[in-house]
């Protein structure tokens, strides 16, 4: 359970400017949701330097990066809707 709750979190991205979605998304980045200036995510092989390094690979510069951990119902509720959107 320890390796779970390291490996996912909560990822929220406040962008400078507006800027289109990525055209292919981190494969381990689940349900993500965009507005012009917020981009939210669930990271599920987080590693802060290698997550932190691809958000500005993607997006640029960015005004803020928020990163939360995630508590045990969280994470299954997040992999029961990936699951779905597969399906």
């Amino acid at each position: 359970m320890t390796s779970l709750a390291e490996r996912f979190r909560e990822i929220e991205i406040t962008l400078a400017g507006p800027s289109p979605p990525p055209a292919q998304w981190p494969a381990a980045w689940f349900n993500a949701e965009t507005s012009a200036a917020v981009v939210r995510f669930v990271d599920t092989q987080f590693q802060q330097e290698r997550t932190l390094a691809e958000v500005r690979r993607l997006f640029g510069e960015v005004q803020g990066i928020s990163v939360n951990s995630m508590p045990l119902r969280a994470i299954f509720v997040t992999l029961a809707k990936a699951g779905r959107k597969a399906a």
